[in-house]
């Protein structure tokens, strides 16, 4: 099994246990990497990070999770610089 599939395996049961609409077995199975953060990102916006940190973990990838949790982090710092220089613009 590739780490992409498992990846995928386990998405569907983590969306599952916390509620979530699942994203169909055909979908998943035909998506690449780029299209599945774009179709997690647009039907469960800001929850798709802490759903991929917990797959990630569950997969023992946990080199991948910091990885992420670390440009998550720098992003939120980049988009409240970027709030900030509008607001004092204002």
């Amino acid at each position: 099994l590739s780490e992409f599939k498992k990846f995928k395996w386990l998405l569907q049961s983590r969306y599952f246990q916390r509620g979530l609409p699942q994203i169909p077995r055909s979908r998943l199975e035909r998506e690449d990497r780029a299209e599945m953060v774009d179709l997690m990102v647009e039907r469960y916006g800001q929850q798709s990070v802490e759903v991929i940190r917990e797959v990630l973990t569950d997969m023992n990838r946990t080199d991948l999770d910091q990885r992420l949790s670390e440009t998550s982090l720098r992003l939120r710092g980049n988009w409240a610089s970027i709030i900030e220089g509008e607001q004092n613009i204002r």
